[in-house]
């Protein structure tokens, strides 16, 4: 079987995986929201502490994300990946 052919037989799994739609924020995600949240701010802002972060994670959880206009990204999968 050649590459192509390969390729021709993952694309549809491929194309649900790695699709992604913009959604409005939906209550059964919230804890994989904070997740991404809680790994995005340890991964990026070196400059909070760890005590600092502790001290944003249960703000963001009970309020950011029904504070406010929310976007969800999912996957083809409908699998949260990230939000605006």
């Amino acid at each position: 079987m050649t590459l192509a052919q390969k390729y021709f037989l993952l694309l549809p799994f491929l194309t649900a995986y790695l699709m992604i739609r913009i959604i409005p924020y939906q209550p059964d995600c919230h804890e994989q929201l904070v997740d991404i949240w809680h790994r995005a701010v340890r991964a990026t802002h070196h400059f909070l502490t760890p005590e600092d972060i502790a001290f944003f994670l249960p703000v963001v959880r009970e309020h950011a994300f029904t504070s406010a206009e929310v976007y969800v990204v999912v996957t083809g999968t409908n699998q949260p990946v990230g939000f605006i």
